[in-house]
């Protein structure tokens, strides 16, 4: 049957609000195709009248993937929370794209009632379900806190008694302590230092990262053995977390990664330095990393530019003098493009010795 042109715009994204009524048959009719359709344009015009409608493609025989994918999308999109029981009914769904969106709603809603089963969706055999249950337990906030330490201890337990855990164990306990540094609660600290003695260096790193974001000083006697890592990234993750807690023993390694071959990290590297505040950063940054970083990506040198700000405010404060007019000699505007100019080489711009006071701040 050819398409009409009143579905024609809901093909293309035009879709009205006097449209609902016939968008809500639509979804009850047996073709997936337009129940498929006509959830998505739901969600587009987020009325709370499609919510019963929509849920029901979420529950019973009516339940498929394709149509219950698109249906858990259009209910995050209204962000009714009388949608919340069906998206976590949804959380065990047969099919994993289902359960994923599910997830996805819930973290759009954000209701504290979906606390219980996003935890026991960490427990998914899909990493993408795993993930996303973690972000949604994260936007959640601190009704989330108790109940993801629960559940991380179990995780722990359950690795430690059975080796079969495997890759999803190891994912959901990874997860979990992000989602707990995001939500940045100091009573996640206890579980998340047990945390880094996990064998696996990507949960350690989790862990690292999310007592970084927490700023608990509980944690820098366990995170400084992480800068000695033989793994690059456990030392990436130590260095970023011992810097949000300013101690300054980070300094070099979080200096390494400003020339690493990942934006994402220079640009953390960056940003941590600022939060540092150390004497040395600024000393440091002058003499070897900025005249041989060239650094092309806008975000990384706009970060610099910040850094190089706070640094120079943070010196001039503890020198007891004002903060200098004029630009550095050598600042990020004027850093040579990798492969131009005639920039110096790290050799003859060494770094200043532990324990040395840094000169030129």
């Amino acid at each position: 049957m050819p398409m009409s042109r009143q579905w024609m715009r809901i093909g293309m994204g035009n879709v009205e609000a006097s449209m609902v009524e016939e968008l809500l048959e639509r979804l009850e009719c047996g073709d997936w195709f337009a129940r498929n359709d006509a959830a998505r344009a739901l969600g587009e015009l987020g009325d709370p009248r499609a919510v019963p409608a929509l849920c029901r493609c979420l529950e019973g025989p009516a339940a498929d993937e394709k149509a219950g994918t698109q249906a858990a999308e259009a209910l995050g999109k209204i962000g009714d929370p009388a949608a919340v029981p069906a998206l976590c009914g949804a959380l065990k769904h047969r099919q994993p794209w289902v359960r994923a969106e599910a997830a996805r709603a819930l973290e759009r809603i954000a209701d504290p009632a979906a606390v219980e089963p996003l935890c026991s969706a960490l427990g998914d055999r899909e990493t993408l379900v795993i993930w996303r249950a973690a972000e949604a337990l994260a936007a959640i906030g601190e009704p989330a806190v108790g109940p993801l330490v629960r559940t991380s201890e179990e995780i722990r337990a359950q690795a430690a008694g059975n080796a079969s855990s495997g890759a999803t164990g190891t994912m959901a306990l990874g997860r979990a302590a992000m989602a707990l540094g995001k939500i940045g609660d100091p009573a996640a600290c206890e579980v998340l230092l047990r945390v880094l003695d996990h064998d696996s260096e990507w949960v350690q790193g989790c862990a690292a990262e999310a007592l970084g974001r927490i700023g608990d000083p509980r944690a820098l006697e366990r995170l400084v053995p992480l800068l000695s890592s033989a793994s690059g990234p456990l030392r990436t993750a130590a260095a970023l977390a011992l810097a949000r807690l300013e101690d300054p023993r980070s300094l070099p390694g979080v200096l390494e990664l400003l020339t690493h071959r990942e934006t994402p990290l220079r640009l953390a590297a960056a940003e941590a330095l600022a939060a540092l505040g150390h004497p040395g950063a600024l000393s440091a940054l002058r003499r070897r990393v900025l005249p041989v970083v060239g650094e092309r990506d806008p975000a990384v040198l706009a970060a610099l530019r910040q850094t190089l700000s706070v640094l120079e405010a943070t010196a001039a404060r503890v020198a007891d003098r004002p903060i200098p007019a004029a630009a550095p000699p050598v600042c990020v505007e004027n850093l040579p493009l990798a492969g131009h100019g005639s920039a110096p080489t790290p050799e003859a711009l060494p770094l200043p010795h532990r324990g040395e006071t840094p000169g030129g701040v």
